[in-house]
């Protein structure tokens, strides 16, 4: 993989452990293959750094209604947080959040 088509991976918002696992480099590696390329092509780096932050947000997934109600459900019959993300199909963090949301909005 060269240090143009890392780039383009990178800031299309892969993480950099993704690409390292592609190309069979380490993160450091990656990361000074990035900044290598990033100051070859002459572009604006913050404007780099902002179109990655933009990709990166657009590739995170909402919650969606029936996903809070499942687990609100499952939290109120007495189900673990690891139990609720395996069966709803999210990460474990996302149903400690909902709860706590749901909690302080009561």
């Amino acid at each position: 993989m060269d240090d143009s088509e890392i780039l383009a991976r990178w800031l299309a918002g892969e993480s950099v452990q993704g690409i390292a696992d592609r190309a069979g480099l380490t993160r450091q590696r990656i990361a000074q293959r990035v900044l290598r390329a990033a100051a070859r092509s002459g572009d604006d780096w913050d404007q780099m750094l902002a179109t990655r932050a933009a990709r990166r947000e657009d590739r995170r997934r909402t919650v969606t209604a029936d996903q809070l109600r499942a687990m609100l459900v499952l939290h109120t019959a007495g189900l673990s947080q690891r139990q609720i993300a395996e069966i709803v199909g999210v990460h474990r963090a996302t149903v400690r959040k909902a709860v706590e949301n749901a909690a302080t909005d009561a």
